[in-house]
């Protein structure tokens, strides 16, 4: 069982009045609340890698960087 992905709580859109069902502990975007504030949270943990992917402009095409990027 998947417990990363355990539905945790539910919040309302106001605009929408759509129900939208957030997971506490997830690791995929769609399932984290955007709303989160919590440092200590698992979705701003420093620890978490982050990759970043750049668009190259002669190619179009997204890649990882080759050089140093400051």
């Amino acid at each position: 069982m998947n417990l990363d992905n355990y539905p945790t709580h539910q919040m309302q859109d106001p605009a929408t009045g759509e129900s939208h069902k957030y997971c506490a502990a997830s690791k995929q975007w769609s399932h984290v609340d955007p709303t989160v504030a919590d440092d200590k949270a698992l979705h701003n943990a420093g620890e978490d890698r982050v990759y970043l992917l750049l668009k190259n402009k002669y190619t179009q095409e997204w890649e990882f960087p080759t050089t140093t990027m400051t």
